[in-house]
């Protein structure tokens, strides 16, 4: 893996990482307006607030973007800890299959222990069985299979109807 490195994301590369979010969507078979995030929110909320909403880290080969992660901290009152949750990992996909996305995991992995979490969390789509088979392989619980547990989602305009 000459000339890989993964590196934390600054602000200028808030233009690449919109563009592989998009690129994920379509991925994800995911409607062409569902992703409403501009690069300007990008820097406001990754890299103008303190604290962060997000944090990001960049995959590149010999100095291009191949893939990204997007993740945060959370607490878990269950473990008593707080927990890196895992919004994106992408790598683009004429790079797939190359262990770029085992690197990024790892890398996020050894920022939560850093961080002293508890454990990292995410979701994954229930056909994409590439990524599952993945994460399976690296030892990941599953928590829909084994504790059946769902995740839900309220959007805004939801949410301003059920408190008026």
């Amino acid at each position: 893996m000459e000339g890989f490195k993964i590196r934390k994301a600054t602000k200028d590369d808030c233009s690449e990482i919109l563009l592989m979010i998009k690129e994920l969507a379509a991925f994800e078979e995911m409607p062409s307006d569902v992703v409403k995030i501009s690069e300007e929110t990008l820097i406001e909320d990754g890299f103008n607030s303190n604290p962060p909403f997000f944090h990001a880290a960049m995959a590149d080969l010999d100095g291009v973007s191949v893939g990204y992660v997007v993740y945060y901290y959370c607490y878990s009152a269950f473990q008593g800890g707080q927990l890196l949750y895992l919004e994106d990992l992408y790598v683009k996909e004429s790079y797939r299959g190359k262990g770029y996305g085992k690197k990024l995991l790892k890398y996020l992995m050894e920022e939560a222990m850093r961080q002293e979490c508890v454990c990292m969390q995410w979701c994954v789509l229930n056909w994409n069985i590439k990524a599952i088979d993945f994460y399976k392989s690296l030892g990941a619980y599953d928590l829909t299979l084994k504790d059946n547990i769902h995740m839900y989602r309220l959007y805004q305009d939801t949410m301003k109807k059920l408190v008026a």
